[in-house]
């Protein structure tokens, strides 16, 4: 082979090496583009592998293509040796194109030797100093970019190794790889703490394309809730949650949001440590509102419990302290401070999320140590001194730590104050003591005042004092009992006469609407209206009289209290109070229940009937009423008789009393004449008492009362006795005493006390033989009319009516009867209450025989006319029980008063067996308590209690009564004992037994007391005022009864109890003859 053949090769194997190398570094430049490129995109957005897949898809074939695409242009590059030896011969600038030449002809078998040889020699002679040089221009310009790329492909996958090894499996999978999924969904903000109603968003960190779903628990039930952005929005978040995200792939941890309040106290105790000398333990209090209330120089102790976990906290007092607070856990502090101002703080709280607690200012006060209390709760008001000169204190005392040195002090009118030492050393903080104040030794006079209060020290350094109120004990003259008896009778009065007025205007009215009534076939709402409004305006004028009855009850016990008056005077009192009490009585109570009945039945004959009966039992209201008012204008010229010798005998007394200390020298001269003006001053009181009682004397049977009063006034002015006085006062004040004047006077004194006792006696004497006539005259009339009565019955077959004229007129004589019988001047103190229940219930008997007759019936007339009799013979011996009682008071004293009220006690407890066995028959019929009944039965109950309370009083007060202690005793207590079972309804034979055994117990103590006042004296009186006459028709009426009776032949056919009624009538009627 020639040299320029070798040469051609030569350059050929070289010049294909540089294309091939550039070739290869274009592909792997190609290569490594496209590879970053992927890599790039996948490791950004390579969530859609399916994307992916299809995008490394593309590439590899566009890489593929690339790569045949340079494989060819890399063939078609590679240099033949035509191509070799151009290249040479362009490289050496040879025109004539040696070596193709020389090439070409080489390859031609029909060339001439010679000119091959030349050629080829002159080929072979370039080639010997021919330079091989290749064209490396393209390799130069690829050689950059591709060690560029080399680089930063190297530099990439140290950076992301796991990246680009992912991203090159990925690159070389040969399917689309089944789709990944975040294993782990992450979240803001996570656990979170917010201040309540903050705005929370929930957002989802790099979201998987799929559903996610917000899971909510506020206690132990979970909500859900889509989140379509991959996020969710809470506004005003109140309470604390917890909360998860959960995809169908994944799902994230549960975190939790803590709302908080801004701080603020959830709990708040304060310890309190006292001082030593109080022996106060430590006390505690738990409790919002933080005031601090404590004694001065007291340990006191904050604890405090927030609703948030604090960071810090403090208390800061008005007065310019800042105390922190010391950290007991996450949301408890303390501090502690002594208390010794008051003023306020508040505690400052910053909770962990840096929020302050708004400043809510607390009280702080130091208690000072209190002053003791102390108070006179018996008797608790200004009250009179009784005889006894003893008054009954109760004293209570209390103080925050203890009590010493309780003392009375007193005063007697103005003269300095006087103590009296209780109780020095006192061990409790509080006490109650009784302490009787003993007033004997203090020589009082009608008319002293003492006053009286209570001190007491505390047990501090300081013995801090209180005083109690301050009371007034009056030891009271007659004046001023009978000045306050006079005014309550005087306002009483005036009350009684305005509802006096509105009745009898009620009463108007009442008939003018019931015969309005009358005339309808039936009432209207209007009509109903009407009747309900006069029952109310009765019952306003019950609860009236009511009111008046019970303040006078309370002014007569509390004179009954005292002993203030005679027991004579109380006696009157006390019936007037009855009598009051009696006005609003029960029948009248039960015709306006009758009234409410008919009127919720709507049925016009019981509305007609129920009109009638409360027609006549407001009839009756006024009557009493009108009756009542008599009665107090009645008695005042009595009283004021009775007024002027309690007077005269308490000056007497008042004397007496003086003239014994000033022999004693118990008095100062100064006392002694001071005591002799007031004797002075109560003469002259007596005097114009005695011309005010002179004045009221005006009626022709006060005549010898009025002369027996101006001899007295004229012995008292002829015997000067004020004057005289005046000057007894100035020898005692100069300490000469004249004893001597004073016994005289003390005489004289006696002697106007033993005149005006005859004039009260006489006055008494004349009032009695009045009503003894009165009675009498009723008495005479009632068995006349019980004749008649009698005698019309018995003509009563079938016709009602041919008897009905002789019983509107009987019935007529004893309204009448009654009628002159309570025109006399105080009659109504000495009928007894069962009188005037007989006769109201007599007059109800006759009222509903005329009702019944009217409506054309005729069944129960004879029980009628029965009920009337009855009514009529226990009318006559209620009377004549009346008039033994005046007959026998006019001696006997003590023993006459015992007897009188035991009489009384037995017709009252008489008139109460009676009933008490019609209830218990109509229980028996009825077999139920019905409500009626029920109301007697409170009655009943009421009364029997008041009958206790009646023995009770003549037990305590009347000395003959006390003789018999033992038996009245259990009077007293049978009593009590059928009160108290008739109040809880509790009736039955028992109690009927019971009943029985009281009334026979009083009757026995009557006989006993008897025996023992039995005198020719009183014989005598009673003989001479029972000696009255009967008309000679009525006489042998009754002489032919007392025998039926006697024989048992007719009063068995009427009811037990009317039967021993009757016996013991027809008996007194025996015993007159």
């Amino acid at each position: 082979m020639n040299l320029f053949e070798k040469r051609i090769k030569q350059l050929q194997r070289k010049q294909n090496i540089v294309n091939l190398l550039y070739f290869l570094l274009l592909a792997v430049t190609v290569f490594l583009l496209i590879w970053n490129i992927f890599a790039a995109i996948f490791l950004g957005y390579g969530q859609n592998l399916a994307v992916m897949f299809l995008f490394s898809l593309s590439l590899k074939i566009f890489l593929a293509l690339t790569i045949l695409y340079l494989a060819l242009k890399a063939s078609r590059s590679l240099f033949s040796s035509k191509q070799a030896a151009t290249y040479l011969d362009q490289y050496n600038q040879d025109e004539y194109d040696t070596y193709l030449n020389a090439l070409e002809l080489a390859s031609q078998p029909d060339i001439d030797k010679d000119i091959w040889q030349r050629i080829a020699q002159k080929a072979d002679t370039k080639a010997e100093k021919q330079e091989v040089k290749t064209n490396n221009q393209q390799l130069k310009q690829i050689l950059m970019p591709a060690t560029a790329i080399i680089i930063i492909s190297v530099a990439a996958f140290l950076i992301f190794p796991s990246g680009y090894q992912k991203a090159w499996n990925f690159f070389q999978l040969q399917k689309i790889p089944e789709k990944q999924h975040k294993q782990f969904v992450e979240l803001i903000p996570g656990d979170i703490q917010l201040t309540r109603n903050e705005d929370l968003e929930i957002k989802v960190i790099k979201p998987e394309n799929t559903q996610h779903q917000l899971f909510l628990r506020y206690h132990e039930k979970w909500r859900n809730y889509q989140m379509p952005e991959f996020s969710y929005k809470l506004n005003n978040v109140e309470r604390s949650f917890d909360y998860f995200v959960k995809t169908p792939y994944a799902i994230s941890d549960t975190f939790r949001v803590e709302v908080f309040e801004l701080p603020m106290i959830k709990e708040l105790k304060i310890k309190y440590e006292y001082p030593s000398y109080t022996n106060l333990p430590d006390s505690y209090e738990t409790t919002a509102h933080g005031r601090i209330e404590a004694l001065a120089n007291s340990q006191v102790k904050i604890e405090i419990k927030s609703n948030n976990p604090l960071k810090s906290a403090e208390a800061i007092f008005s007065f310019g302290k800042v105390l922190p607070m010391q950290r007991l856990g996450k949301q408890s502090f303390s501090c502690e401070f002594e208390l010794t101002e008051s003023g306020s703080y508040h505690i400052n709280l910053v909770d962990i999320l840096g929020n302050k607690s708004r400043p809510i200012e607390r009280q702080i006060k130091v208690v000072a140590d209190e002053y003791p209390e102390i108070e006179i709760t018996k008797p608790g008001q200004d009250t009179l001194l009784t005889q006894n000169m003893l008054l009954p204190l109760r004293i209570l005392a209390s103080d925050d730590f203890g009590l010493q040195n309780l003392q009375l002090i007193y005063q007697i009118n103005s003269e300095l104050a006087d103590t009296v030492q209780i109780q020095n050393t006192i061990r409790n903080r509080d006490i109650s003591i009784d302490h009787v104040f003993d007033l004997k030794e203090q020589y009082l006079i009608p008319g002293d005042r003492v006053t009286y209060w209570a001190t007491v020290q505390d047990n501090s350094p300081r013995h801090k004092q209180s005083t109690s109120e301050a009371y007034v004990a009056k030891f009271p003259s007659i004046e001023q009992i009978y000045r306050e008896i006079e005014t309550e009778e005087r306002q009483k009065q005036e009350s009684l006469n305005k509802v006096l007025q509105e009745s009898e205007k009620l009463n108007r009215e009442m008939e003018t609407k019931r015969l309005d009534i009358m005339k309808k076939e039936d009432y209207d709402w209007q009509d109903k209206k009407d009747l309900q409004q006069i029952l109310q305006k009765q019952e306003a004028l019950n609860s009236k009289i009511e009111k008046i009855a019970q303040d006078y009850k309370k002014l007569t016990e509390k004179f009954e209290q005292n002993n203030a008056l005679s027991q004579e005077t109380l006696d009157k009192m006390r019936k007037i109070q009855e009598i009051m009490e009696e006005i609003a009585n029960e029948d009248l109570k039960k015709a306006m229940e009758k009234m409410q009945e008919a009127m919720q039945k709507m049925d016009p004959e019981s509305m007609k009937k129920a009109m009638e009966d409360f027609k006549f039992s407001m009839e009756d209201f006024s009557k009493k009423l009108e009756q009542t008012l008599n009665l107090l204008e009645n008695i005042k010229k009595e009283q004021a008789l009775q007024k002027a010798l309690e007077i005269s005998e308490e000056a007497s007394k008042m004397q007496k009393e003086l003239n014994n200390k000033t022999a004693n020298n118990e008095l100062s001269p100064s006392q002694q004449a001071k005591q002799q003006q007031e004797i002075a001053k109560k003469m002259e009181k007596l005097q114009n008492q005695l011309a005010t009682t002179d004045s009221m004397l005006t009626t022709p049977t006060d005549d010898e009362i009025k002369k027996m009063m101006e001899e007295l006034k004229k012995q008292m002015q002829s015997d000067s006795l004020a004057q005289k006085m005046q000057e007894m006062s100035q020898s005692l004040q100069q300490n000469k005493p004249p004893m001597q004047q004073m016994q005289q006077a003390q005489q004289k004194m006696q002697a106007y006390s033993q005149q005006l006792g005859k004039m009260k006696n006489s006055m008494s004497s004349g009032m009695m033989n009045m009503n003894i006539d009165a009675v009498q005259d009723a008495i005479t009339n009632l068995i006349f009319i019980s004749h008649l009565h009698e005698r019309s019955a018995a003509k009563f077959s079938q016709d009602p009516f041919a008897i009905l004229p002789a019983q509107i007129a009987n019935f007529e004589s004893i309204n009448r009867t009654l009628q002159e019988l309570y025109q006399t001047p105080m009659i109504i103190l000495v009928l007894g209450a069962k009188f005037i229940y007989d006769a109201n219930l007599t007059q109800t008997a006759y009222r509903e025989m005329f009702a019944y007759i009217n409506d054309a019936q005729k069944s129960r007339v004879d029980s009628y006319l029965e009920d009337i009799q009855k009514g009529l013979n226990t009318m006559i011996y209620d009377l004549m029980m009346a008039r033994d009682n005046m007959n026998s008071s006019g001696g006997g004293g003590g023993m006459q008063q015992l007897m009188q009220a035991m009489q009384q006690m037995g017709e009252q407890q008489m008139a109460m067996n009676m009933l008490t066995q019609q209830l218990l028959q109509q229980l028996g019929q009825e077999g139920r308590i019905s409500n009626e009944t029920r109301q007697q039965m409170q009655r009943l109950a009421r009364d029997e209690k008041r009958l206790a309370e009646n023995l009770k009083r003549v037990l305590q007060n009347n000395p003959e009564a006390q003789k018999q202690t033992n038996s009245l005793n259990k009077i007293i207590e049978d009593l009590e004992e059928v009160s108290r079972r008739l109040q809880y309804n509790r009736l039955d034979k028992s109690v009927v037994e019971k009943q029985e055994r009281i009334l026979s117990r009083l009757l026995d103590a009557q006989k006993s007391i008897h025996k023992r006042d039995y005198s020719k004296k009183r014989q005598g009186k009673q003989s001479e005022v029972e000696g009255w006459e009967l008309p000679e028709d009525v006489q042998l009426q009754f002489e032919k009864l007392k025998q039926k009776a006697l024989l048992q032949e007719n009063y068995e056919n009427y009811p037990l109890q009317y039967q021993k009624i009757i016996r013991e009538y027809l008996k007194r009627l025996n015993e007159a003859e």
